[in-house]
């Protein structure tokens, strides 16, 4: 029989070998989300799929590689998969005196640059 290791996927011949070889792992963060410039680690693939779904809205981590959503701020790096948190962070910024654009990928080349126009926009359009 064959024991793998669901972190790095090494092989055992003998359970008591992987046991022990889990040791290695305890202390690692083997995950790591480069999502939106976020660079978190963390020590298991669950609290890291649970941070991807509810820190970048994303179903789980096999849709970690790409986001729907990019904050269209310059500089600005965030992303995300929920339309109301992208909308929240657009607000902040416009909130800061910066102007963004609609972050759904038809309607880029709309401008905002106060809160009541973005508000209108998304309210009548999405």
């Amino acid at each position: 029989m064959r024991y793998e290791c669901g972190i790095c996927y090494a092989i055992f011949a003998v359970f008591e070998l992987l046991r022990l070889h889990l040791y290695v792992h305890r202390f690692e963060k083997m995950f790591t989300c480069n999502l939106g410039g976020c660079n978190l680690s963390f020590k298991s693939y669950s609290t890291f799929d649970g941070h991807l779904r509810t820190s970048h809205g994303a179903a789980s981590s096999t849709s970690r590689h790409e986001l729907k959503y990019k904050c269209t701020a310059e500089g600005c790096s965030f992303s995300n998969n929920n339309f109301e948190t992208i909308s929240q962070h657009l607000r902040d910024h416009l909130g800061q005196g910066i102007c963004v654009s609609c972050p759904v990928l038809d309607c880029q080349n709309k401008i905002f640059k106060n809160k009541n126009s973005y508000y209108i926009h998304n309210s009548r359009d999405h």
